[in-house]
């Protein structure tokens, strides 16, 4: 990753605050680089599912822009997004993310998130995600990711409550609480004090080398 280097995603300030005077996020500066693997960490209520909204156009900042492979947010840019449900059948209705949310950054990729695999893979893919994501079905979507990320050259945002397992998989770690905490090394992370708060969450389910 370099700063010479155009961000594919960035978030420039931004917040989004509910009716009530309810705060999700505020504050975000956030960029995000052709070919990062960026893991997405916080608590429950830390405000993830409110930024990968944001991110995928389903959200308005309330405050603060975002840009898309060098533009502004625009329906063409939002074509070249790819979004992967904890499961395929969820639609933008129930959209809240939940243990596993993936965001494929890419050349069409909203229209086939696995485009440039092969069917088979493709088709294995779709069956690890409907099967529910057991332990086993998590390391082998984990491995499609690797497999996009590094072979297809896909820039990916993962959120998930697996921080082991998150942590070893992504090149990037960004924790958010509200605001962002710590944006860096995943190495750098395991040593931060966020990282303490979350060691509650479920054990790794990374596949053995």
């Amino acid at each position: 990753m370099s700063d010479a280097t155009e961000p594919v995603l960035e978030l420039r300030d931004v917040a989004v605050e509910y009716p009530g005077g309810i705060r999700a996020i505020d504050g975000i500066r956030l960029r995000v680089f052709p070919h990062d693997l960026l893991g997405l960490l916080g608590p429950n209520g830390a405000g993830k599912s409110t930024l990968l909204a944001v991110i995928l156009g389903l959200q308005k900042p309330t405050r603060g822009s975002v840009r898309l492979f060098g533009r502004p947010v625009s329906p063409e840019g939002l074509r070249r997004l790819g979004y992967v449900p904890q499961r395929p059948q969820s639609t933008y209705p129930d959209f809240p993310a939940t243990v596993l949310e993936t965001v494929l950054l890419g050349r069409a990729a909203r229209a086939r998130p696995f485009r440039g695999v092969t069917r088979r893979e493709r088709k294995e893919a779709e069956e690890i995600l409907t099967l529910g994501m057991d332990a086993q079905s998590r390391r082998e979507f984990y491995l499609m990711l690797v497999h996009l990320n590094r072979d297809l050259g896909i820039t990916i945002v993962l959120t998930s409550h697996e921080v082991h397992s998150v942590t070893k998989l992504a090149s990037r770690i960004a924790f958010l609480s509200g605001t962002l905490l710590f944006d860096g090394d995943p190495v750098a992370f395991e040593r931060h004090p966020a990282h303490i708060d979350l060691e509650d969450f479920p054990e790794a389910v990374m596949p053995k080398p």
